[in-house]
């Protein structure tokens, strides 16, 4: 017998796998009611078993994989085949209970979510109809006369929503009743109310036409009043207009008379305030020049040099050379 274990000998043998693989055989084909506790038990407990070898496996590949890599990864890649296999017919009872319980799980939440739905569409039925009109409210009954309660899917619940359900269409009923005689009396209350505004309109108009041919009447009377007051008005207007004329033109000139003086007053101040800095910047920079003459005659330059120099400066003559004013 060939001996394919030589790195994981400490975790598993040749003979221990081979009797692993052999007493797995016994769950091929096996049939097991994975709804009974110590079947389902036992299988998983099987199945534990070479699970837990799988997970040292895994750790141990971990560890010596640092020294030799390869020959780790294909020795475990063939205890993992071989375990995996041997584990399959285990896993598969395993995972075919698991999602027969899935199913199981997911048909009865539907069922609870439809009757929780029957009953929320129940309790927003009666809330909706409060304060609605009649035709809204009969729509709403018919809505609700449809409901099928079937007892396979409503089980222990149905004599209760039969029971909501009555309750519900009689208060329904009672409130279509109530609005409907509410409606009744708003329209009659409405025709009663459109016949006085009508009759308080054609009132109304009559009045107006009345207070019309008055006020027509007092206008003409106005109007006429006014024109005659307009004329006289406007013959006296015409005197004060020229009077105001005549004293307009008279303003004008001795406005103008009065500019004229102001804006020659303005040129001989502005005239005097440019000669004024003139002579002040004259003064300025006769100091500046003056100052700088001193400091080269300090020096040791004559008067005449230190004369020459400055001007030199000031003119530009002399490069890299300024004088600051």
């Amino acid at each position: 017998m060939q001996n394919n274990i030589v790195i994981f000998k400490e975790l598993t043998t040749e003979e221990h796998l081979i009797e692993i693989e052999e007493q797995s055989k016994q769950y091929q084909g096996l049939i097991v009611d994975m709804n009974k506790p110590n079947e389902r038990k036992k299988v998983k407990e099987s199945a534990s078993l070479i699970n837990d070898m799988l997970k040292t496996l895994d750790r141990a590949r971990i560890d010596k994989a640092k020294d030799f890599k390869s020959k780790v990864e294909a020795e475990a890649e063939l205890i993992r085949n071989r375990l995996e296999t041997a584990n399959k017919p285990l896993t598969v009872l395993i995972d075919a209970h698991a999602e027969e319980q899935r199913k199981i799980r997911d048909a009865e939440k539907a069922r609870q979510d439809s009757i929780q739905l029957a009953f929320d569409k129940m309790n927003e039925a009666a809330m909706s109809a409060i304060g609605q009109r009649a035709v809204v409210i009969e729509t709403i009954i018919d809505d609700l006369a449809d409901f099928d309660f079937n007892p396979d899917v409503f089980m222990e619940q149905t004599n209760k929503a039969v029971t909501q359900h009555a309750e519900l269409m009689q208060r329904l009923s009672t409130m279509l009743k109530a609005q409907i005689a509410s409606e009744e009396l708003e329209t009659r209350q409405a025709e009663f109310e459109e016949f006085q505004r009508k009759q308080k309109e054609q009132e109304e108009k009559a009045e107006r036409e009345r207070l019309d041919n008055e006020i027509r009447e007092q206008a003409k009377i106005d109007a006429e009043a006014r024109h005659a007051k307009q004329l006289e008005q406007a013959k006296v207007d015409a005197a004060n207009a020229a009077k105001q004329a005549e004293i307009d033109k008279q303003e004008a000139i001795k406005q103008a008379k009065l500019e004229q003086i102001a804006e020659q007053q303005r040129l001989a101040d502005i005239e005097a305030k440019k000669q004024a800095k003139l002579e002040a910047d004259k003064k300025h920079v006769g100091a500046i020049r003056g100052a700088a003459k001193d400091c080269l005659i300090e020096q040791g330059l004559t008067e005449q040099q230190s004369k020459d120099i400055v001007l030199a400066i000031s003119k530009g003559l002399i490069k890299f050379v300024t004088i600051n004013y």
